[in-house]
């Protein structure tokens, strides 16, 4: 890309582009991350944004009303506007993409040629703009996206994570439940086998823990690759609010044994010393004080333990 084209664009200037053929506008990229001038625009009037300063999609606009295919046209680490936008807390321009693109189907080739379809355009990380949206904690370019995309089946990306399991993992319930609230079958997955439900025990977040169970109360059981429910992550961890909110929703939960030493939540809450929340589980479900691990130890040899050590 010439450097006089690289500063028009950084700085939203469209004259220097008026006279170039569609075809030739698309091959004008930067040379190492193939960076379109589109791509330019969003990523460098974001730094100035972050500055205080005053930016607009004016630029976006007119570019794609002269190279409407630059919608979809990805950069070299698979990167598409949208996503562009969506990292770089732009969401006044991911809502100019979307409108560009309900507009002008017809002129998107490629394999974008609807809303939907771009919604699900992933990046090398397999990534779609929702994910870096809710990565970038940028709630108001997740409300737009969901909106376009209501029930739209989002998958995981190459670590495994869906946007409700990155959500919940940042301990965001405003995100987590505008992700809820539009999509009625939203995929809950997460890396070795945790669910969205894991990952807001393992932040700490009890509103986003209640707003989870809400919507999908069976998240209760669903085990990872350990055997551990989200019950056996709290009780390990000795938070007691949490603990009770998932005992109030599913107390039979607390007779769940993970995999390897066949540990319930109650053993793993005595093993770490948390007496007190271990009182409360055994409350909520009386039927656990008898269950014992492999090794036939009840909660009182735990509790021992502790004691003498």
């Amino acid at each position: 890309m010439e450097p006089k084209l690289y500063e028009a664009a950084t700085n939203g200037e469209i004259e220097p582009f008026n006279g170039i053929a569609k075809d030739n506008l698309r091959s004008i990229v930067t040379h190492n991350n193939k960076h379109t001038v589109l791509h330019v625009n969003i990523a460098r009037q974001s730094l100035k944004n972050k500055e205080g300063e005053s930016v607009s999609t004016k630029f976006v606009e007119q570019i794609l009303e002269i190279c409407p295919s630059l919608l979809i046209q990805a950069n070299a680490k698979g990167d598409s506007p949208l996503h562009a936008a969506a990292k770089c807390g732009r969401p006044a321009v991911v809502k100019v993409l979307i409108e560009f693109a309900k507009k002008q189907p017809t002129a998107m080739k490629c394999c974008a040629k609807t809303v939907w379809q771009m919604l699900g355009l992933t990046n090398e990380e397999e990534n779609t703009a929702l994910h870096e949206a809710v990565q970038c904690g940028n709630l108001d370019a997740v409300k737009i996206l969901m909106e376009a995309g209501p029930n739209f089946p989002y998958s995981a990306n190459v670590n495994g994570e869906t946007p409700l399991y990155m959500a919940a993992a940042r301990g965001s319930k405003k995100m987590v439940a505008e992700i809820l609230e539009k999509c009625s079958s939203v995929a809950h997955d997460g890396p070795n086998g945790k669910t969205a439900l894991h990952a807001a025990v393992n932040s700490y977040a009890a509103d986003v823990v209640e707003k989870l169970l809400a919507k999908k109360r069976h998240l209760t059981k669903e085990r990872d690759d350990y055997g551990w429910t989200p019950l056996h992550h709290s009780a390990y961890l000795g938070l007691k609010d949490i603990t009770e909110l998932l005992l109030k929703f599913d107390g039979s939960s607390a007779l769940i044994l993970d995999k390897d030493r066949k540990m319930t939540p109650l053993l793993m809450a005595a093993s770490q010393g948390h007496e007190s929340l271990a009182g409360t589980i055994i409350a909520r479900c009386p039927e656990c004080y008898d269950l014992v691990d492999n090794r036939g130890w009840n909660v009182l040899h735990f509790l021992m333990l502790q004691f003498i050590s």
